[in-house]
């Protein structure tokens, strides 16, 4: 074959060649974006989900904690000849509770409401399975306990040893209350949250005008749809076997997603009445097609693995041309390329791109960086990235330094979320993550990255937070909080120092509330909150176990002074609150256990501390630190002078 042959022979095959591959990587990047937006959206919606779980369990676990305490503030009174007495205590308890309403039931179904009301419950599933001994819930469709759309707690009321139930006590809650856990996720108001049973009817409802306006009942949705018979076999064989899963629906304004989940999987202490129940997630496909138009960066990476096979086509002409410049025209290539890359990438994307380098170990961002933080970028080398970023929040080092190792390793896709200085000096949160090519050898050339600003997530995440640990009168924790916190503390960093646990109680404060009505009442629990702060240091947790009764657990107490100092101070701040009728003064008793000598959890130094304060009231204003023998408890009487804040001389070790 002559070298005019060979000549026309290679102009032929080159461009096939480099046809076939651009069709090779083009159906290559349809399957794999196809595959990542089906994987993320699933994992988007069950987080979604998961989140939502949590809370509404947070929330069920408290109602149900406030209603057992009224369980067992009540039953010493429990009269099922005179139920209205019974239902008169349950007014003072309703105003923090949560609740709508608490009605008490005989066992025979008649119910009086703390307002009042008296009703027959017998008929109701929550009712028979509360008299079982089981804690129970039921959606009530404005009957006759109230007139709009509620949802019924109850929990049995046991008879003064224990053996048997005597009563049930029911708190209703209005549907309104739980609309706000079920927040929208990051699609925002295209994501729709709502409950629904085994039949498909519609517990708790979105707050949000959805694509289920028409309908109160899910399996509708499938008569919409072109094969909604087989869609909906399909729906209900997956309902049968429990199991969470993602279904896609064809409705006639908007496609959709929906991620289900059954309660028996994700709600723990699930309250009888709600196995039958599904937590329900939807978002629209042009949502998630939004949310998820990673497009850009795709099309940059498919765009330079073309570039890439051009060139080596290219370059394998230039190299039968003109082999002597060979080595001249790769190092031309090489730079144009970078620069090429770097155009596209800087042009696709509105996010921030930063490019590194494995050959020179530089980081480079494109210019919108920048615009953003008003300084140029921290540039420097990837092995001098350990902890010395000024721009990087310093309890974030550890994770930043971690991301940027990682880059360098040469990990085909890495992630990491750290705080990054803003221009005014505040932080924010921002998600990094990349993906690294690889030449043919193997070997990571160059990583691919984007900074994405997530502060608005974080943002939501802290406020859920807060609202499910705090008591809503005092913003002080509330006693689940308080009790998992300690636990949590106990069983971590605390072991090894000293605590000490106090448990206060408001002496005669029902007189109080009684005297000057609850307004002034929850005033002056809102003061006590706010002395207890002031007392004692931001690192100790104070919290509000219910009513009049208070907690706070002192971290590292080093001295036994230390402790009688601070009791002696908060005896002496509750004594100077000043009522309207100076002759009635205002005091407290206080029970004190320590760790870890009187209890190594919550709940064995709760108990302690508790027998320490039920002797301390029969004084009243003072304090008593627990011991097993009654005879033992060190006993401390509210002292009026002021405390000194400095360390005393004689340091005497617990």
């Amino acid at each position: 074959m002559n070298k005019s042959k060979l000549r026309k022979l290679q102009i032929i095959l080159l461009p096939s060649i480099v046809l076939i591959a651009f069709a090779i990587i083009f159906l290559q990047f349809l399957y794999t974006l196809k595959k990542d937006i089906s994987n993320l959206t699933y994992e988007d919606l069950q987080n979604t989900s998961v989140q939502q779980s949590e809370i509404i369990s947070v929330k069920l676990d408290g109602q149900y904690e406030m209603l057992n305490s009224i369980s067992n503030h009540i039953k010493n009174n429990y009269d099922e000849h005179d139920l209205t007495q019974t239902a008169a205590l349950l007014k003072d308890f309703s105003v923090n509770s949560g609740f709508t309403f608490l009605g008490i039931s005989s066992l025979s179904g008649y119910t009086v409401t703390s307002d009042g009301q008296s009703f027959d419950i017998s008929h109701h599933k929550y009712f028979q399975s509360t008299i079982d001994g089981k804690n129970a819930i039921e959606k009530m469709n404005g009957d006759e306990i109230l007139s709009d759309d509620s949802i019924v707690l109850s929990v049995p009321v046991y008879s003064l040893d224990g053996a048997t139930v005597i009563a049930v006590l029911t708190g209703g809650m209005s549907e309104c209350d739980f609309y706000a856990l079920l927040y929208s996720s990051d699609y925002d108001e295209n994501t729709y949250s709502f409950v629904v049973d085994n039949n498909g009817y519609i517990i708790i409802p979105s707050q949000n005008p959805n694509f289920l306006h028409t309908t109160n009942n899910i399996f509708d949705i499938y008569k919409e749809s072109e094969n909604h018979q087989s869609a909906l076999d399909e729906f209900t064989r997956k309902i049968e076997s429990d199991t969470s899963d993602v279904l896609y629906l064809e409705i006639a304004d908007s496609d959709r997603y929906v991620f289900y989940t059954s309660f028996n999987d994700s709600i723990t202490n699930l309250p009888s009445g709600a196995e039958n129940w599904y937590l329900f997630t939807s978002v629209s496909t042009e949502a998630v097609d939004i949310k998820n138009n990673f497009l850009p960066q795709t099309v940059s990476v498919l765009t330079i693995e073309l570039f890439f096979v051009a060139a080596f086509c290219f370059g394998y002409v230039f190299y039968l041309e003109y082999r002597k410049n060979m080595s001249i025209e790769q190092e031309t290539q090489v730079l144009r390329e970078n620069e090429e890359m770097y155009r596209v990438i800087n042009d696709f994307s509105d996010n921030i791109i930063f490019l590194y380098d494995h050959s020179t170990q530089k980081l480079n961002f494109n210019n919108k960086y920048e615009k953003l933080f008003k300084h140029k970028p921290f540039t420097e080398s990837a092995e001098n990235h350990n902890g010395v970023n000024p721009y990087i929040n310093k309890y974030d080092y550890s994770a930043y330094a971690k991301f940027i190792n990682e880059i360098a390793e040469g990990l085909p896709k890495a992630a990491a979320e750290f705080r990054l200085l803003r221009p005014d000096g505040l932080f924010d949160w921002y998600k990094a993550d990349i993906t690294t090519l690889f030449d043919n050898d193997g070997k990571p050339t160059k990583s691919i990255g984007r900074l994405a600003n997530v502060q608005e997530h974080h943002t939501k995440i802290e406020e859920l937070t807060l609202r499910a640990e705090t008591d809503s009168l005092t913003r002080i924790l509330n006693h689940f909080a308080m009790k998992e916190k300690i636990n949590r503390y106990l069983a971590e960093s605390g072991k090894g120092s000293t605590h000490a646990f106090l448990y206060i109680d408001i002496d005669n404060f029902k007189a109080v509330n009684d005297t000057f009505g609850h307004l002034l009442g929850d005033e002056i629990l809102v003061n006590i909150a706010m002395k207890m702060r002031q007392i004692f240091r931001e690192t100790d947790f104070v919290g509000r176990l219910g009513g009049d009764e208070f907690a706070i657990f002192v971290k590292d107490m080093h001295y036994e002074a230390m402790i009688h100092k601070k009791t002696q101070n908060l005896l002496d701040a509750i004594c100077q609150i000043v009522l309207p009728d100076k002759e009635i003064k205002l005091s407290c008793s206080i029970g004190i256990s320590i760790y870890s000598k009187h209890g190594k959890t919550f709940e064995k130094l709760y108990k302690n501390a508790d027998k320490a304060l039920y002797k301390a009231k029969s004084i009243k204003n003072t304090y008593i630190i627990y011991s097993a023998n009654d005879a033992d408890m060190q006993i401390g009487a509210h002292d009026p002078a002021p405390v000194a804040d400095d360390q005393p001389d004689d340091k005497i070790q617990l």
